[in-house]
């Protein structure tokens, strides 16, 4: 059972690294298939969930990756992001490590005075091919074009109206995204000039975190 798993394992491995993003077209469909491409190609895409921002932008989301190692597609080993990076900004090496990664960071500060303002971000959606981007965003940034970019407020701090302590003392990650939340919460109060909006909610909202106790605790079980 062993040799087989791992058989498996490596065959699914295997394909994965053997993945590639346009199709092995059967030689009797290539004529139809290089007559139809370019007109493919010409569609613009739709993207649905991006977070656009520039490094330095605190509202791009409010739940940062929890402290410790570096998720796998952020590591500057990732090949994956050096491959992007070199069909937009033509970068020219294998990885982000040390100077690399200052190549990189150089290219988009020349961009940017090059492109000021929303031009900048409206250029990476034309290299893209994207006509419009959802921007998952705490706030809309000015430099983000709103005819290009429409805005995905998060709602997560709103299922959390509560004192959420409990919860961050679960583990280290929710000790870091809990406490978010409600500040995220109390940001967004703030603006529409609610000094405590919880007491705006119906009973039934209230109440509803006492009723779903046993709910949780029945598929806990489960």
């Amino acid at each position: 059972m062993t040799l087989r798993f791992t058989a498996l394992f490596a065959a699914a491995c295997a394909a994965t690294l053997v993945a590639q993003s346009r199709p092995h077209v059967a030689p009797a469909a290539a004529p139809i298939h290089e007559r139809l491409l370019p007109q493919i190609e010409a569609i613009k895409l739709f993207d649905h969930h991006a977070h656009p921002a520039f490094p330095d932008d605190s509202d791009v989301d409010i739940a940062p990756p929890p402290p410790g190692s570096s998720p796998l597609r952020l590591r500057d080993d990732n090949p994956e992001t050096s491959v992007a990076a070199r069909v937009l900004f033509g970068f020219p090496f294998p990885d982000m490590k040390g100077p690399h990664a200052k190549w990189l960071v150089d290219r988009k500060a020349a961009l940017k005075q090059q492109h000021a303002g929303a031009a900048y971000f409206n250029m990476i959606l034309d290299r893209l091919g994207i006509a419009t981007s959802m921007a998952n965003r705490v706030a809309m940034a000015p430099y983000l074009d709103p005819a290009r970019f429409k805005w995905v407020f998060f709602v997560d701090c709103f299922l959390f109206p509560f004192d959420n302590s409990a919860l961050a003392a679960r583990n280290g990650d929710e000790a870091v995204y809990m406490p978010l939340q409600t500040k995220l919460r109390q940001q967004y109060a703030e603006q529409v000039g609610c000094t405590d909006c919880r007491t705006a909610l119906p009973s039934t909202w209230r109440s509803s975190r006492v009723r779903s106790r046993p709910i949780r605790s029945a598929a806990a079980s489960r």
